[in-house]
């Protein structure tokens, strides 16, 4: 996910149609780690990896949220912040 430079209503439409990409495939894969019982992971790496998943959905969350309330400078900055510890995680 990029960060935000200009937040038009173009741009935010977009990324919050991004965001829910993300939220999509974020829940189906928490899902899937919950109902498939024959994965080969062991039980600390399956919670481990539940607890990014679920991180991510908080993250995520939170930038729709902000995105629906940006109204200057200071709220894109805040917005750009979740946005790259959201790509820390995901690496």
């Amino acid at each position: 996910m990029n960060k935000i430079l200009f937040f038009t209503d173009k741009e935010k439409q977009s990324l919050i149609d991004e965001i829910n990409n993300q939220l999509k495939i974020k829940n189906h894969l928490l899902k899937v780690l919950y109902e498939n019982k024959r994965h080969k992971l062991k039980d600390y790496e399956r919670n481990k990896l539940a607890n990014k998943y679920k991180d991510q959905i908080i993250l995520l969350d939170n930038m729709k949220g902000c995105c629906n309330t940006v109204k200057n400078r200071d709220d894109i900055h805040r917005l750009n912040s979740i946005i790259e510890f959201y790509n820390k995680l995901q690496s």
